[in-house]
């Protein structure tokens, strides 16, 4: 079990001749819309959008067509909703039958998100900056979390609330982070029970950030683990994320590491020419926590920071090279897929054709998004 100290209720506020060059800074909000966690990856003004199924191909057994719905790596939300900050409103996980039409959203089904949009909380944390932006779909984790709660309706029930309070430096970086859920509809103070994580930052020479260490707090031993990246993790000695950058200050390598064991590791490699990420390399040491068939993976992505190809890879993670042993999953499926889109004036994906079978000239699965967007379109 870890040991440590607990600290509750403690918010230092940036005093704002930290950062006195504000053109070379940029937001240290995460905002949900784009935040990778979330992997909605949603440009410009978005105030809700629409996923469904608009075409399945025929001809599939009961087996496979379950498998192309649930686990081609690109399902979202059926219905999503944002305020005007970004963040998440309203979410509809899964909706029936109504996955696979373009059908009304039934709120009774959703849960509610209630940002403290208009207090102390939004205006402090809005003052925190960051150096680098790093592009989507890098993981990084840092950036700063507004504090929420989430309800479900009819009736009108409280589920949990997230605290998140921080401690900074004299060069307005953060150096711990307490994350506390509430699982009870009260209006005391935080308690040391509350506390699911804490996490303690580390900087380089240069001001990057390569370390966080992670404790779990008193809420966090009793669910005996959290997620972090794609990953599940249980609670052990020096659970960290670390960092590694190139000579530009972008994220080449994140991993999660229980000790000197490696949860999960993403290597970042960039288009030569642009700023995107255009191939992740992924390890996981238990695949099947994240949905994943194989330890590594391959994730190919375009410009808009969307996926275009995934390979699961039989060989061990030392050697890239060797040839796969098998050429289907466990349930069927090819070890490579592959996805091509249709975008907005925004570069949001409206149309996404999936091809999940060996036969790569005929869509398996086609999912549409319907984007509504705040102001003009």
């Amino acid at each position: 079990m870890l040991n440590i100290r607990m600290v509750v209720g403690i918010v230092v506020l940036v005093s704002s001749g930290v950062f006195s060059q504000e053109t070379e800074m940029h937001c240290g909000v995460k905002v949900i819309k784009n935040a990778t966690e979330y992997a909605f990856n949603l440009k410009d003004s978005v105030k809700s959008a629409r996923f469904f199924y608009s075409y399945v191909k025929e001809g599939l057994g009961k087996d496979e067509r379950g498998r192309v719905i649930i686990r081609n790596f690109n399902r979202q939300p059926f219905y999503v909703e944002f305020d005007p900050y970004g963040m998440l409103k309203k979410q509809i996980l899964f909706s029936g039958k109504a996955d696979f039409a373009d059908a009304p959203v039934d709120s009774s089904k959703a849960e509610f998100y209630e940002f403290d949009n208009n207090n102390k909380d939004r205006t402090s944390k809005y003052n925190f900056k960051i150096k680098k932006e790093q592009v989507y779909p890098v993981y990084i984790e840092d950036k700063i979390d507004i504090n929420y709660t989430v309800k479900i309706t009819h009736p009108d029930v409280f589920i949990f609330k997230h605290i998140y309070s921080y401690i900074y430096n004299d060069k307005g970086s953060i150096i711990k982070d307490f994350s506390y859920t509430i699982s009870d509809d009260k209006t005391g103070e935080i308690t040391d029970k509350d506390l699911h994580i804490l996490k303690v930052y580390e900087y380089d020479d240069k001001d990057r950030l390569i370390k966080q260490s992670l404790f779990a707090g008193q809420y966090g031993r009793e669910l005996g683990n959290f997620t972090k990246m794609s990953s599940t993790i249980g609670l052990c000695d020096d659970a960290h994320l670390s960092y590694k950058y190139d000579d530009r200050d972008r994220v080449i390598e994140t991993s999660l590491n229980c000790g000197t064991t490696v949860v999960q590791k993403d290597e970042y490699i960039y288009h030569p020419d642009k700023n995107f990420v255009a191939t992740i390399k992924r390890f996981m040491i238990d695949p099947s926590m994240g949905g994943y068939y194989r330890q590594n993976t391959i994730l190919y992505y375009n410009e808009q920071g969307d996926m275009i190809e995934i390979n699961h890879i039989n060989n061990p993670r030392e050697s890239w090279d060797k040839q796969p042993e098998y050429t289907t999953t466990w349930d069927g499926g090819p070890l490579t897929m592959k996805y091509d889109y249709e975008y907005d004036r925004h570069n949001n994906w409206i149309k996404c054709r999936m091809y999940l079978e060996e036969n790569k000239d005929e869509p398996t699965i086609m999912a549409e998004r319907v984007i509504e967007y705040y102001g003009k379109e």
